[in-house]
């Protein structure tokens, strides 16, 4: 079944209209992106919580390193050795 020569305009221009779609969303989506961006970067440095945010932080990561050390892992024997 062979298309009539008329049918190919039709699909040039819902292509077009489709890559269009497409070319508005990205922007849209780009600069609503980079606006969230900043609005949450303008609220970290506002808030006065954000030195205990970097407190509890870095209370994490150490915690965390000596956890690592400490506890004792089991062998596929079953016996317990101390984490190197």
């Amino acid at each position: 079944m062979k298309r009539g020569d008329s049918g190919t305009t039709v699909d040039a221009v819902l292509d077009l209209w489709f890559v269009a779609g497409i070319a508005l969303g990205s922007l849209v989506t780009g600069f609503c992106a980079i606006g969230s961006y900043e609005r949450g970067r303008d609220s970290v440095r506002r808030g006065s919580w954000s030195v205990e945010l970097r407190a509890r932080k870095r209370a994490l990561v150490a915690f965390r390193a000596t956890a690592r050390q400490t506890a004792p892992v089991t062998t596929a024997g079953g016996a317990f050795a101390e984490a190197s």
